[in-house]
């Protein structure tokens, strides 16, 4: 009699289960051009911290609020746009400004003034950087890793606003071309050209 009780409670369980599983509905909406998106290929996309959805194409930057998009893009004439519509990689600092990639540069995006500042020199300077990095990325802390080609790699620390040196000269970081930075649980990740990768 025991075994048929935990039996029906099994079986009723699954039930429930299987009825609140088969009760929720999901929407999924897609964003093409047709509804706005600059361009179909999208390289890029990132959520800021007021919730707006980006979207880096390959012909412009799209800012999605779940409505409507507003459209960035180059203007040769206005100092203050894209340095180029193609957008490579979208990040967002601690202040909320946006770090990004184009296929000219980075360029910084202010939220504040909705406009872009192509002075990226400046801003590096500031972390106690000299050189202007190929690469910049931004970690989960919040902190950057900047790669100088032929250098290294630096680590600049926001809380501490201190600089750290990776350097190829002296062997701290192999030498060879990183094509890449992310995250990894212990610090960041290069990966290099040849395939390589190497923990920070």
């Amino acid at each position: 009699m025991k075994k048929r009780i935990i039996a029906l409670i099994s079986f009723l369980c699954y039930i429930i289960c299987w009825a609140q599983a088969a009760d929720e509905h999901y929407y999924f909406k897609n964003l093409s051009v047709q509804n706005g998106l600059s361009q179909n290929t999208v390289n890029a996309i990132l959520q800021d911290k007021q919730g707006f959805m980006w979207f880096g194409t390959a012909s412009g930057l799209d800012r999605f609020d779940g409505y409507h998009f507003r459209k960035f893009y180059m203007s040769p004439t206005d100092m203050k746009t894209l340095p180029d519509n193609y957008i490579e990689t979208i990040q967002e600092a601690s202040g909320g400004e946006l770090w990004i990639r184009t296929g000219g540069g980075y360029v910084i995006y202010d939220s504040q003034k909705e406009s872009f500042d192509r002075d990226v020199r400046q801003r590096v300077w500031n972390c106690g950087l000299e050189q202007i990095p190929s690469l910049i990325f931004i970690d989960r802390n919040k902190d950057f890793w900047f790669y100088v080609e032929g250098k290294g790699c630096y680590w600049y620390k926001n809380d501490q606003k201190l600089l750290y040196p990776f350097l190829q000269e002296g062997g701290n970081l192999p030498e060879g071309k990183v094509v890449s930075i992310v995250n990894s649980n212990e610090g960041a990740l290069l990966v290099y050209a040849d395939g390589r990768l190497v923990c920070l």
